[in-house]
């Protein structure tokens, strides 16, 4: 399966928080988290630790400016449609 890399837009960014709130691996306590506030609270969130990133799209889902993306998005149909065919044709073999 392909890797999905995110990325930011600070430009489009409402500095709400809410990426951070809904990320599964940017919750407290997380040692390496992906999304966090930025040191300058004028700034919008960061992304720290994009390799731990599970690829769950709840950050990209939830941003209301579509500051949060992730490269080559338009092949995630494709990937679940082939990830259903290979499913299926293991059924048939």
């Amino acid at each position: 399966m392909a890797v999905l890399k995110i990325v930011r837009d600070k430009e489009r960014c409402l500095e709400c928080l809410e990426c951070i709130h809904v990320c599964p691996q940017s919750h407290p306590g997380q040692k390496h988290p992906v999304i966090v506030e930025a040191a300058n609270k004028n700034d919008p969130p960061e992304i720290a630790n994009p390799d731990n990133c599970i690829q769950c799209l709840s950050c990209f889902n939830t941003c209301r400016s579509m500051a949060i993306t992730f490269e080559d998005y338009h092949r995630v149909e494709k990937m679940i449609v082939d990830h259903y065919l290979v499913r299926e044709a293991g059924k048939i073999i």
